[in-house]
């Protein structure tokens, strides 16, 4: 599925079910006296995975209090 009219911009889903969408860098300005976001950098296309191939961020160990251990 892969929406383009949302108020985030772009999206579609992965085949685990969760958004792809771009993310944005902003910057607070002040423009005619009022404060308002400015984009500054945009990220395309990011996923839960971010550059990692799904396959292997799978495989990692879920990241828990208990792990990764604490070290005294």
């Amino acid at each position: 599925m892969e929406l383009t009219d949302v108020p985030r911009g772009p999206m579609k889903l992965d085949a685990y079910l969760n958004p792809i969408q771009n993310i944005y860098i902003r910057r607070v300005e002040r423009v005619g006296g009022e404060l308002q976001n400015t984009v500054i950098y945009t990220y395309p296309n990011v996923s839960q995975f971010w550059k990692y191939k799904p396959e292997e961020y799978l495989k990692q160990p879920l990241y828990t209090r208990d792990y990764p251990p604490l070290k005294p």
